[in-house]
């Protein structure tokens, strides 16, 4: 049954696992075009999400498909390793302002290398 309104689902890039994020989506026309759930892109779960922290997500790139130095969230081939890095820090290590980013993408080179500074 469609709705002008909808409650808003995100997808975790983590678990894959759909969830909702509290917003609530109206069609401005009025019209009943929407499902009582629309998923509108990718956030964080609950269970992945840690204030202050940016969730890195380790995937293998000689799995993934795609081209370029911007890997889509859906040609991704994830390992299932993830680290979480204070936002601060992520911006030392990599040379780079994390800005509002929940979640980055990195090599399991990258993963190792991190590993062994913690260690």
């Amino acid at each position: 049954m469609k709705s002008h309104v909808s409650l808003e689902q995100k997808i975790c890039p983590v678990c894959n696992k759909t969830h909702d994020s509290g917003a609530i989506l109206l069609d401005r026309r009025l019209k009943d075009s929407m499902e009582h759930h629309t998923v509108t892109g990718l956030a964080l779960c609950p269970d992945h999400k840690k204030d202050g922290f940016i969730c890195m997500i380790v995937v293998d790139e000689s799995k993934s498909s795609g081209s370029g130095d911007t890997l889509k969230p859906e040609d991704a081939h994830r390992t299932g390793m993830v680290v979480h890095v204070k936002k601060e820090a992520a911006a030392k290590i990599f040379n780079t302002d994390m800005g509002g980013s929940e979640f980055v993408y990195i090599s399991q080179d990258a993963a190792e290398k991190l590993q062994t500074m913690v260690s």
